[in-house]
């Protein structure tokens, strides 16, 4: 498999090179493995850190005028914490301008070689979410992807994240979830997300948790509904603490 996903990206960058290159995203200028040059490339790792700025408590969007929690999860009451198994989302950087451009390089173009930057990114966030909050995570959990996925697109590409975050970072990654809907969130309204018209998951036959603090991992987060419902699935058999880090979000 490595073999072919090596093979894969030599030619992907031999065509980039006989065609010419490619434009970065972000500037325009050419380049040939990644459509990120090397400065645009240096932005994207240097996202905004994750304590520098007041944030929401649960969510993780950047505040304004707000304190503590923003306007939208006011409204869902997330500060009485009653009904709600998500401790907190970690977003990355937000999803606007030529970022949008890059998660279509990575989605719908299939430039899978996106994964080792997006991956970096998760691992240093990674990083910095264990200092501020002072704890290790027992396990990382990836998203599952929609049924009939994997049958039309042929991979998934949090399970490619999921896959560099185990090989070279040493991450414990785990694939114990499954989805059994097909829907695909985007073409949802909040409402439907959070209510039953939205993504359903479980855990597969025969997992048990051995752990008390997880992360869960997706590539860009809405609502946060998706995190939410798998949260409630891991502290409904066991989990003590569960965390969400996006590359990601809409706001």
């Amino acid at each position: 498999m490595r073999c072919l996903e090596n093979l894969y990206a030599f030619f992907h960058c031999l065509f980039a090179f006989l065609s010419g290159g490619i434009e970065c995203v972000g500037c325009g200028k050419k380049t040939y493995f990644l459509p990120l040059c090397k400065r645009c490339k240096q932005k994207c790792e240097s996202f905004v850190p994750l304590n520098s700025l007041e944030r929401c408590s649960y969510c993780g969007k950047i505040l304004l005028s707000e304190k503590e929690f923003c306007n939208e999860c006011k409204e869902k009451e997330i500060d009485k914490k009653n009904d709600f198994a998500l401790d907190r989302i970690f977003p990355l950087l937000m999803y606007r301008l030529w970022f949008k451009d890059l998660v279509f390089a990575w989605k719908s173009e299939n430039n899978r070689a996106l994964r080792y930057l997006f991956a970096k990114l998760i691992f240093n966030g990674i990083v910095e979410i264990e200092q501020i909050l002072g704890i290790k995570f027992d396990a990382i959990v990836l998203v599952p992807p929609r049924q009939g996925k994997l049958r039309k697109t042929g991979w998934d590409q949090i399970k490619d994240i999921g896959f560099v975050l185990k090989k070279k970072y040493g991450l414990n990654v785990c694939n114990f979830l499954e989805r059994l809907t097909s829907q695909e969130q985007k073409l949802l309204n909040k409402e439907e997300r959070m209510g039953s018209k939205g993504a359903i998951y479980r855990l597969k036959e025969n997992v048990v948790l051995t752990g008390q603090r997880y992360l869960i991992v997706d590539d860009v987060v809405t609502t946060g509904a998706t995190m939410e419902k798998i949260a409630k699935i891991l502290k409904d058999n066991g989990a003590k603490e569960v965390f969400g880090i996006s590359l990601f979000r809409v706001d």
